[in-house]
């Protein structure tokens, strides 16, 4: 069976999401990139970007509560006068939760 290669194997598998590639699958990609000019950082900054838009933005929530609070007051909105997370209602708190949980659930995890 294909599972048992030691993992540095070439024909190893690596598991992302509900996908299988091999190793040699994984890096024929990251050369085909780095042959067409693209640094191996840029690479992995690329994944970290795509990873992190995927994540629920706790600042914009934040933010969007602290911008209710300024209008509820009837001022310009500035993040020291008008701090949103106090004004987080139960319900935003439970919608962020939902999604953080869903986000965390898709997440590989490191062995």
């Amino acid at each position: 069976m294909q599972d048992e290669l030691p993992y540095y194997s070439p024909g190893a598998f690596v598991y992302v999401g509900e996908h299988a590639f091999t190793l040699d699958e994984l890096w024929s990609g990251i050369d085909r990139l780095e042959r067409r000019g693209v640094p191996l950082a840029t690479i992995g900054r690329a994944h970290s970007q795509r990873e992190m838009a995927r994540m629920p933005d706790l600042q914009a929530l934040v933010e969007r509560c602290g911008r209710r609070l300024a209008a509820r007051l009837g001022e310009p909105y500035n993040y020291k006068r008008h701090p949103g997370y106090p004004e987080i209602e139960p319900e935003e708190w439970a919608r962020w939760d939902a999604a953080n949980v869903e986000f965390q659930a898709r997440r590989p995890r490191r062995p």
